[in-house]
């Protein structure tokens, strides 16, 4: 074979050789940038922050604060007209800010929640602002508290006492619980009470300065006289509470302030009620207890079915 052909197919077999490498480079790179299903063909891959891998299969979080209804009803146990009440909550009361917020929608209770939990996430979302917080109704005498919660309202009403027996009867204590993960500032708030059939409040205590609550913690309110009370409460005044009377946390002035939580017992008759008091008053050094459920506050808005005695 002469040289010249010799010296056209080299450089011809270089020529080829570089073409491939380069070829083999961009796919190589675009194989990275997608994986394929054998049966849907080339798929974008998603961050893995909002992924899980079980077995080969990829599964996705569903966003309960962007999801669509379509998107709802991939979630166990929820049917169009629980992803219905989910999307007019969400509209009605702004961002979940906790995947346990969206058992105040309607239809949702712990059970349905524990079914889908592992499904769902709030994504990321900017602290509550105080108009959120505030954002409560009144509660009238005996009405059903109907009236909406926002998301962003962590702070309830966990333990109550009111007496300590015999020349005890001061023994007096209301503890606060913030579920949040932010802590809770109650500068601006009061906890106030009414008589069996009261109808104007009664100043326990009222913050005008900074008093943090933990994120995840308590703050305890408890007459001036419970000296011997463990832990210590936070603060101390010498109001007191006893039997068939009602509690509530205000955003505001006596009487017209927004009422964040409120439970009644006995045989209240006021605007503390939420549904239905606790049916019985607590017994010396008894406590009426907010009920947890996995880790998780019962607070359906019905005193008598959210609280229990320890």
């Amino acid at each position: 074979m002469p040289t010249r052909t010799k010296i056209i197919i080299g450089i011809a077999a270089v020529a080829l050789t570089i073409v491939f490498v380069n070829v083999a480079q961009r796919f190589e790179s675009v194989s990275q940038f997608f994986t394929f299903s054998e049966n849907s063909g080339p798929e974008r891959s998603a961050p893995s922050s909002t992924m899980a891998v079980s077995g080969n299969a990829v599964q996705t979080k569903i966003n309960i604060n962007t999801a669509s209804a379509g998107e709802l009803l991939l979630l166990r146990g929820v049917g169009s007209a629980k992803a219905d009440a989910i999307i007019v909550y969400r509209e009605k009361n702004g961002l979940f800010r906790r995947i346990e917020d969206i058992m105040n929608v309607s239809g949702i209770g712990p059970a349905v929640f524990e079914g889908f939990r592992d499904q769902i996430t709030v994504g990321d979302i900017p602290p509550p602002s105080i108009s959120e917080k505030s954002d409560i109704k009144n509660i009238s005498p005996t009405q059903s508290s109907s009236s909406t919660r926002t998301a962003a309202v962590h702070i309830v009403i966990a333990e109550i006492q009111i007496s300590g027996g015999v020349e005890q009867t001061t023994n007096d204590f209301v503890k606060i619980f913030n579920s949040s993960a932010q802590p809770f500032n109650l500068k601006g708030f009061r906890l106030v009470k009414r008589t069996q059939s009261g109808t104007a409040d009664t100043l326990l205590k009222s913050w005008n300065e900074d008093a943090l609550i933990p994120a995840g913690g308590y703050y305890t309110w408890a007459n001036a006289s419970f000296t011997a009370l463990a832990p210590p409460s936070d603060t101390v005044t010498t109001g007191s509470i006893t039997s068939d009377n009602g509690v509530a946390i205000r955003h505001g002035p006596n009487n017209t302030g927004e009422i964040m939580d409120a439970v009644a017992w006995g045989a209240a008759n006021n605007s503390f009620i939420e549904t239905a008091p606790y049916p019985v008053n607590p017994g010396a050094n008894q406590i009426i207890k907010r009920k947890f459920t996995n880790g998780v506050i019962e607070d359906t808005d019905n005193n008598s079915r959210d609280f229990e005695i320890r």
